[in-house]
């Protein structure tokens, strides 16, 4: 099946002739593979044992001129799982390291004319199946094996496979189809049998010698409840209606004639919280396999390489469902990232061929073309919902539901303030009051300014009381204006708050085929504070400065949104958008950060 195909693709050539063909795509130079393995075997008798072409003519029983040699090509993330379902072929097989075969072929290690090759220890590398565990692999084994009684040899080597990092197998054997049942069996055990189901795993990038690669963490879930998660009151429960309760009640949903996949956006200003949602998801789904995608990861990747990833990222989902797969930031993946030389119909020259088109239209398509029993669940996130405009509109039947998070109102900011400050000396009307004065900041910030006001005490010997409290709240949107000021960026304006946000006044869009109608509402309220909306790059905030995406500027990827654990300026500093909020008593921020409190009880 497609799945199956994008992630095991396999050649198969025929040795004796010369000649080959591609089962799914990949198998272009098969051929001269297999004249090359006929060629080098040939050269060596059986005997020599002390030659990986005797090696494996003493273990098939023949010279290996005329045998088929099939390949697949796995995820290099996915080389655990490998590992273990080759050791699952066969219990007596032998291990023969090869020195040296890093990164080599069996069909070049059998053609060796130099004869450098030779049978040696086998080398093994640790590879993450755990949080705290590891599973040590075979780098340089060849596998001498028997399956149904038929003699095989199959070689994992990690290397470039069409211009990424990948594990490919080789398999070796006198009769066709018993290489091919190796195959089958191969690809059943990797999915069946994953270190990675039930994993919260992160996509992250490192670098290597070659450019930027995938890595791969391995998280403990998060035990986020509920009350841990200073939301809307009703974006919780929406969000658990189309993630997590599907997956509860699967064989209803397929019962009533509707596809498993589902895709959900999430989009507000940074700083909204978003992330918290995102992990309150994972949580509260515990036998699910989650897929973390940071957008500032996959931009970091040659287009190409971002697209493949997400294809490898979206077969294995299905595999081991159920499934989360998060892709944040997508706004980062949602433009066509072209150089001045790149050409406008191919797209960015690329070593690897042809570009591609960008990750999240990607992402998207596969979603739709996810098999319909598949208990796969794609949620977006983004701090700029007017730059994935162009990709929505282009498929606007890809999300089930889109909604807006916005910044605490002052409701959510005591909350999370009396959160923060659950073991200090502080009253209710402190804390009333510092989140009253906190106008128009992030999710992070009460819990920033509670720590550096505990920090304060310490050094002052002293205590947090509610005066410290507040005196803090100024005291870092001060600094808040001085980095603004720094940047270059100016002061925030300070608008009165608007009325408090209602449960129903979240902006939702099931069938998501109308998002560009959110997409325009947000423009359009822009437009009420005297700023000129725009579905390009540079927009004009309500602080009256012009941005382009950056530092200062709305993309704002803070920490506070950021899964990977990333940063932007400073989760409690560098929020710059969305400044109305709500209005309680007739008192601006200002007003409030000037009240005395040094009387309160």
């Amino acid at each position: 099946m497609a799945a199956a195909r994008t992630l095991s693709r396999m050649s198969e050539s025929a040795a004796a002739s010369g000649t080959g063909g591609s089962e799914s795509g990949t198998g272009g130079s098969a051929g001269a593979r297999g004249a090359a393995a006929a060629t080098g075997a040939g050269a060596r008798s059986s005997g020599e044992a002390s030659s990986v072409g005797g090696l494996v003519a003493a273990h098939v029983g023949r010279a290996a001129t005329g045998l088929a040699l099939l390949e697949a090509v796995y995820p290099h993330w996915r080389w655990a799982d490998v590992d273990a379902a080759l050791d699952g072929l066969d219990e007596d097989q032998g291990l023969r390291g090869v020195v040296p075969g890093a990164g080599r072929g069996l069909e070049d290690l059998l053609a060796d004319p130099s004869g450098a090759a030779r049978p040696g220890v086998v080398h093994r590398t640790a590879v993450p199946v755990s949080p705290d565990e590891d599973r040590w692999v075979a780098t340089n084994a060849l596998r001498l094996a028997r399956v149904r009684g038929v003699p095989v040899v199959v070689l994992a080597s990690y290397g470039a496979v069409d211009g990424g990092q990948h594990v490919l197998i080789q398999v070796l054997a006198a009769e066709a189809a018993v290489a091919r049942t190796v195959l089958t069996d191969l690809d059943a055990a990797v999915a069946t049998d994953s270190f990675l189901r039930g994993r919260v795993l992160t996509m992250t990038t490192a670098t290597s010698a070659s450019g930027p690669r995938t890595a791969v963490d391995i998280d403990e879930r998060p035990g986020v409840v509920a009350d841990d998660v200073v939301l809307p009151t009703d974006v919780l429960e929406r969000l658990e209606a189309v993630v997590v309760d599907p997956t509860r009640d699967a064989a209803r949903v397929l019962g009533c004639g509707q596809p498993l996949p589902r895709g959900v956006l999430l989009h507000g200003p940074s700083g909204a919280g978003m992330s918290d949602a995102v992990r309150y998801l994972v949580s509260q789904s515990p036998d699910t396999t989650a897929f973390l995608l940071p957008g500032t990861s996959l931009a970091s990747l040659p287009p190409a390489d971002s697209a493949a990833l997400v294809r490898e990222v979206m077969t294995a989902a299905q595999q081991l469902a159920p499934t989360l797969v998060v892709l944040e930031d997508a706004d980062l993946v949602a433009e066509d990232r072209r150089g001045p030389g790149d050409d406008a119909a191919t797209g960015p020259a690329s070593p690897h061929g042809p570009a591609v088109r960008p990750a999240l239209a990607e992402l998207l398509d596969l979603l739709v073309e996810t098999d319909e029993d598949a208990d796969v669940a794609v949620v977006l996130t983004t701090h700029r919902i007017e730059a994935l405009a162009e990709t929505l509109a282009r498929q606007p039947d890809r999300l089930d539901l889109v909604l807006e998070v916005p910044l605490p109102d002052v409701v959510a900011r005591e909350r999370l303030f009396a959160r923060a400050a659950r073991a200090l000396p502080v009253t209710s009307a402190g804390i009333r009051t510092a989140a009253e004065a906190a106008v128009a900041t992030p999710y992070a910030f009460p819990a920033r300014v509670v720590r550096r006001a505990v920090l304060d005490a310490v050094a002052a010997d002293g205590e947090v009381d509610d005066a410290r409290l507040v005196a803090t709240v100024r005291a870092l949107l001060d600094e808040r204006a001085q980095l603004r000021t720094a940047m270059g960026a100016g002061p925030v304006s300070r608008q009165h708050e608007a009325a408090p946000e209602t449960a129903g006044s979240v902006a939702e869009v099931r069938g998501a085929g109308d998002v560009l109608a959110v997409i325009r509402a947000r423009e359009a309220q822009r437009d009420a504070f005297g700023t000129e909306g725009a579905l390009g790059g540079t927009r004009v905030h309500a602080d009256g400065l012009v941005h382009a995406d950056g530092l200062g500027g709305e993309s704002g990827h803070d920490g506070d949104d950021d899964l990977s654990g990333g940063g932007g300026v400073d989760d409690g500093l560098g929020s710059s958008e969305h400044v109305d909020d709500d209005v309680d008593d007739g008192l601006s921020g200002e007003d409030l950060l000037d009240l005395d409190l040094d009387d309160e009880d």
